[in-house]
């Protein structure tokens, strides 16, 4: 299934908390599981198993309610420490043919903690970019409780 190509999904929030911190809530399992939630009180994270190295995959288990589940994977394609991680994602819901979309996350350190962008591209329709944004930001919500 072909990409829209000209789709774009940025996403910026603070963080009040060093850079180093932030990064490490993505990449250990124990606290990307507190966090990554795209619906919360409706979806929790159940398993998270993340491989952190470039090459190295993760797989995230959300309970999605009435016995359901849903399941993301991906890549780490690049890997810098407490500044910036690239990553495949590709959620179990998605077309078998959906080529994986692919996600860049930076953490910069300003006076207040973390300036972090988020960065997705490579989605195959205008409901998946919506779905997306919100369930990134819901995600983010949850990161901001922590930090």
């Amino acid at each position: 299934m072909p990409v829209v190509s000209d789709q774009k999904l940025v996403i910026e929030r603070v963080y009040q908390a060093p850079p180093r911190v932030v990064f490490d809530a993505w990449m250990k399992p124990e606290l990307r599981k507190q966090w990554f939630t795209p619906k919360p009180g409706l979806v929790s994270c159940t398993e998270c198993v993340i491989d952190a190295r470039v090459g190295g995959e993760y797989e995230i288990t959300l309970d999605v309610g009435e016995g359901k589940q849903a399941v993301l994977r991906g890549k780490f394609l690049d890997i810098e420490e407490g500044k910036k991680i690239v990553f495949t994602s590709k959620a179990c819901v998605e077309p078998a043919d959906a080529e994986p979309s692919t996600c860049t996350v930076e953490f910069k350190q300003i006076a207040e903690g973390t300036h972090m962008t988020f960065t997705q591209v490579g989605f195959y329709s205008e409901e998946t970019k919506r779905d997306q944004r919100e369930g990134w930001n819901g995600c983010f919500d949850e990161l901001k409780k922590l930090y």
